[in-house]
């Protein structure tokens, strides 16, 4: 009994002695709060306060919309209160935290300058701009394929409607691509693929151009001041250039409401560009087609489709000359022979369409 009385009392003084001496941790942390304001007295919101001790951060917060911060658990100890805000010169605070304390650290900031490291900017003067340096009075728009891609067209991308959107152009109705610029009629405008002239360049009556964007690279628009090399159009000038793609060779092909397409192209190797007196040879090919007359084969005979081929080839020699190739063919066909006599007398057989092939040489000044 006298043992188990000795262990008893041993137990209760020990834990007698630790409540004694032990405080709970958090009890010897303190709070640092406050609030931010500028040197004009307005709170100052969404500022980052940092306690550094040293350099190495304990604790942190941002201030609210009221410029207000609380910052607890803070061990104690000697800190570096960090306040920093864009637009704000940095400021820092030194701070004696004692156990259990509550330090109230109101600040004021100063409005500084924002410095940033050196931008540089380089970049190509657009073709634009250089007609409009070089040769005054000339009112050149330039539209790329991807600003063609971008602009809404009749199911697919087209170059003479994406125009529609530049200053002075007018279409003639929703249903026709035709234009007019600046008050001109529609066959004052000359059009020309690659520098070749194409007439009535129009599929299905006028609802879209026969230019398929798989080949383009540029459509460029001179609705004034043109060269008298142009003579015989008063109203503007449309040059659709074609794109002869790069890198190894490649295939896209689509569909659309109105047709499906295909295009392929590539580069030649070197050593049948060198054979043949050039550094560089590239070329590209497409075709489209409609398909409605095939999709309703086993209803009836549709009586309309059309169909485009081109191509461009582009070269260049030793000597730095651009040589192009470019050639295009396409046709609308209505055929009504193959009607019923009952539903439509009339027999019916006409087709349509452009056929262009041009060379150019560019020789660098």
């Amino acid at each position: 009994v006298r043992t188990s009385t000795t262990v008893a009392t041993f137990v209760l003084s020990m834990l007698g002695a630790f409540s004694l001496t032990y405080t709970p941790v958090s009890a010897q942390d303190g709070t640092i709060q406050g609030q931010v304001r500028d040197d004009e007295g307005a709170a100052v919101s969404g500022v980052r306060i940092v306690v550094l001790s040293g350099s190495n951060p304990v604790a942190g917060a941002y201030t609210d919309r009221l410029g207000s911060y609380r910052i607890s658990s803070v061990p104690t100890g000697t800190y570096t209160l960090n306040v920093s805000g864009l637009g704000y010169v940095e400021h820092n605070e030194n701070l004696l935290l004692g156990p259990g304390e509550t330090i109230q650290a109101y600040i004021r900031l100063e409005r500084g300058p924002i410095e940033l490291e050196g931008i540089f900017v380089e970049t190509e003067a657009s073709r634009e701009r250089t007609r409009f340096e070089q040769a005054g009075g000339v009112t050149v728009r330039e539209l790329n394929l991807p600003q063609l891609r971008s602009i809404p067209g009749v199911a697919e991308a087209d170059p003479v409607r994406a125009i529609e959107v530049l200053p002075g152009v007018v279409s003639t109705s929703d249903f026709s691509a035709s234009f007019h610029v600046r008050g001109g009629s529609q066959d004052q405008n000359l059009i020309l693929l690659d520098g070749v002239p194409v007439f009535s360049p129009f599929h299905l009556g006028g609802l879209f151009s026969v230019f398929n964007a798989d080949m383009l690279d540029r459509v460029e628009l001179q609705s004034g001041g043109f060269a008298a090399q142009h003579g015989g159009r008063v109203s503007s000038v449309l040059e659709i250039e074609s794109d002869a793609g790069e890198g190894p060779f490649s295939v896209d092909a689509g569909i659309s409401l109105l047709a499906t397409r295909v295009a392929a192209g590539g580069r030649l190797p070197n050593s049948i560009a060198s054979a043949l007196g050039h550094s560089s040879i590239r070329y590209r090919v497409s075709a489209r087609r409609s398909y409605f007359d095939v999709l309703m084969k086993p209803a009836f005979d549709f009586p309309y489709h059309m169909q485009d081929l081109q191509s461009f080839i582009e070269g260049w020699t030793r000597s730095g000359d651009r040589l192009t190739l470019t050639a295009y063919t396409g046709r609308d066909v209505l055929d009504l022979t193959q009607l019923d006599d009952q539903d439509f007398p009339l027999k019916i057989d006409w087709d349509w369409g452009n056929d262009v092939a041009g060379f150019r040489r560019t020789h660098p000044r």
